[in-house]
């Protein structure tokens, strides 16, 4: 079973949200099968929301001038996992020249 409390780390706030109730319902089926708290649950959905949007952070960083953009471990992962598949499709012999 998950732990509760406050995760352990870097700052937290509180948030207050509405959901339709469709959600909510399909939130404890998920708690349920996957054994883990709504803050869990939460926690890792809007982690994956900013790695899908991440390319709009990086652009609203660069309007902004603001060079030294903190990424998330996901988001450097995820990066990283980019530019190995890039390297690896630029090593094909149909993409050489």
């Amino acid at each position: 079973m998950a732990t509760r409390g406050r995760p352990k780390g870097e700052d937290t706030r509180m948030l207050h949200v509405r959901v339709p109730v469709r959600l909510l319902d399909q939130l404890e089926t998920l708690q349920f099968v996957t054994k883990r708290t709504t803050s869990d649950v939460i926690r890792q959905s809007l982690e994956t929301y900013v790695q899908l949007h991440g390319n709009l952070l990086t652009e609203v960083a660069k309007a902004r001038g603001e060079f030294q953009r903190t990424y998330t471990p996901a988001e450097i992962d995820a990066i990283e996992r980019a530019q190995l598949e890039n390297e690896e499709e630029a090593d094909k012999p149909e993409n050489r020249d």
